[in-house]
């Protein structure tokens, strides 16, 4: 793809398989992909903003741009590996936008970008803080923005980035926010986005009513109710649960019944008794 007749500043290319990209010169350049299989062809002239978009890991170093990329943003990644990220080593900013179940590795590989500035993580609550421990950071961090994470990482966080000039820590959350809501494994918004909190309300509620139970009774008028909100919400008929989201249901059953101390067989019993799919 040649775009060097076009004089553009800006780029965003959609790149589902390999493609070799030549342009003059680029300021931002946004990929809607992993960039894998993306070779960029562009002389070494000023600094790139260098874009990945999508839920897969970023393939790094894009070829190409190993000594142009100086500032990256990945948006929406499930997986961060700091040492994929590390072979940009020109990086002077490094802003990740991530998703409340993006999982990051590597961050012993920190210390390699000797010429960071600012580091920013949106969502971080799937930082790994045993690995915390033995990272480094580079001497020319200035600033460091931490935006959502996990309440009980925070002496870890601060630990590494407290020394750091400017360190922006905020929107801490608790465990039982991080259960209910991140860990919640009611995913359908893409199906019916203003039915879907119907799901993700039941199993927070259903934490939520396990954590105060006192009595076995409790608990299992708990799990009664967790299966009736699914009743209701096929019957309604917008999201209809069955095949794959009856499994899933299931699935989230046999979680809240071993938190529940119930055991297998009568689990099962409360589930099949009450499901009316």
């Amino acid at each position: 793809m040649d775009v060097r007749s076009l004089d553009l500043d800006e780029l965003i290319l959609d790149q589902p398989e390999p493609l070799t990209l030549l342009a003059d010169r680029l300021s931002t350049l946004t990929v809607l992909g992993s960039g894998a299989g993306l070779t960029v062809q562009m002389p070494a002239t000023g600094a790139l903003h260098l874009r990945l978009s999508g839920k897969r890991a970023p393939s790094l170093p894009v070829k190409g741009l190993e000594g142009l990329a100086r500032r990256l943003e990945p948006q929406h990644a499930l997986e961060i590996d700091f040492a994929q990220i590390a072979k940009h080593s020109d990086l002077i900013d490094l802003e990740i936008f991530a998703s409340p179940r993006t999982r990051f590795s590597g961050l012993a590989s920190l210390g390699k970008l000797t010429k960071l500035k600012k580091l920013e993580i949106r969502e971080c609550y799937g930082l790994d803080t045993t690995a915390l421990k033995g990272a480094t950071l580079p001497a020319s961090l200035e600033h460091v923005v931490i935006r959502g994470y996990a309440k009980e990482h925070e002496p870890a966080l601060r630990a590494l980035f407290g020394k750091v000039a400017r360190f922006d820590l905020s929107l801490g959350r608790d465990a039982e926010w991080l259960t209910t809501t991140l860990l919640n494994p009611f995913d359908w918004a893409s199906v019916n986005p203003a039915e879907a909190p119907r799901a993700t309300k039941a199993f927070a509620i259903a934490i939520a009513g396990l954590r105060k139970a006192k009595t076995k009774t409790e608990r299992s008028a708990v799990l009664r109710k967790f299966v009736m909100a699914f009743n209701t919400i096929h019957k309604r008929g917008v999201i209809p649960i069955d095949a794959v989201r009856a499994a899933e249901v299931e699935a989230a059953f046999g979680q809240l019944a071993e938190r529940a101390k119930v055991a297998n067989r009568e689990g099962a019993a409360l589930f099949l008794e009450w499901r009316r799919f």
